[in-house]
């Protein structure tokens, strides 16, 4: 495993699943143009500030592109959800309350947003602690998530390298959805990886512009993420990751989870990985699992 391949599947995605990811890519670097096809795999479920959970499947996969220092990539989810109240900022999931957005700005910190529990039809209720709740399952397609970075520096002592990176979600996809905002999202930051021995680190910072919704004003700040992972043998890494930012809806806790994970790499130029992660506020999923794949052609 090399901190160039870490590099390359991006944690600004402000999440332990793509950070946890993101320490398991496996294979060596190499210089000159290179692409890669990436996919993820996960299910996540959590009540956030709601009465009523939200089920989350998403399948995503995407390209890659590589020369020289700089590195861009484009992956799509599609999202299997059984609500309408978690969109997905920034490329991960927040609970805005989607068509009801507008009493996530009106609820009280520590406040247990009602919701009916009646599938199909809103559950009535004063306006500022209820929101409509449809409990079925639909299919979506989500918000494409583009990013691009470049390496600063590159050595082979304990510092690895250092990249700057710019990510952006995009608005394919409006309120109406039920998984998206219709507005952009912009995040610029940076990334460091250490080794030491078998033992890897790896360290990312980004500030957040969200886009707001019509009713409830998204404040911009930064997110952040730490992560350890250990070779054993030469095939299998073990990873522990913590994510955490400052939220972006002024009522709620910031964000913050956990992830544990592991990756095999069977060859050269291929990786898998699976892990779990475990929210630490109401404003993360409960609980979160994952399985992943890079493949890496010049």
């Amino acid at each position: 495993m090399t901190d160039r391949s870490l590099g390359r599947s991006r944690a600004a995605r402000r999440s332990a699943l793509p950070l946890a990811l993101a320490l398991a890519a496996g294979g060596a670097g190499v210089d000159g143009q290179e692409i890669r096809w990436t996919g993820m795999a996960s299910y996540s479920r959590g009540s956030y500030v709601f009465d009523a959970p939200t089920q989350t499947v998403s399948l995503s996969t995407g390209l890659g592109l590589s020369w020289g220092r700089l590195d861009v990539s484009a992956s799509l989810p599609f999202l299997l959800q059984n609500s309408q109240l978690v969109s997905q900022v920034a490329g991960v999931p927040l609970p805005t309350g989607g068509a009801d957005h507008g009493v996530l700005g009106r609820r009280q910190p520590g406040e247990t947003v009602g919701t009916g529990r009646q599938a199909g039809v809103g559950g009535g209720g004063t306006p500022t602690t209820q929101v409509t709740y449809r409990d079925d399952f639909a299919w979506a397609l989500g918000d494409p998530f583009l990013s691009g970075s470049a390496r600063l520096y590159e050595g082979s002592g304990v510092l690895r390298s250092v990249l700057a990176q710019v990510s952006t979600k995009a608005p394919l996809r409006g309120l109406d959805s039920g998984v998206g905002t219709g507005e952009w999202d912009v995040g610029a930051g940076g990334s460091a990886f250490a080794a030491l021995g078998t033992t890897y680190a790896f360290v990312d910072l980004a500030y957040w512009w969200y886009g707001d919704l019509p009713e409830l004003e998204l404040g911009d700040g930064p997110s952040y993420g730490v992560g350890l992972s250990r070779a054993v043998g030469s095939r299998v890494s073990l990873m522990a990751s913590f994510f955490g930012a400052a939220s972006p809806i002024g009522s709620m806790d910031s964000p913050a989870s956990v992830g544990l994970g592991a990756s095999y790499i069977p060859r050269l130029g291929r990786s898998f990985s699976a892990g779990m992660a475990i929210g630490l506020t109401e404003a993360s999923p409960d609980v979160s699992i994952y399985a992943g794949w890079s493949v890496r052609t010049r």
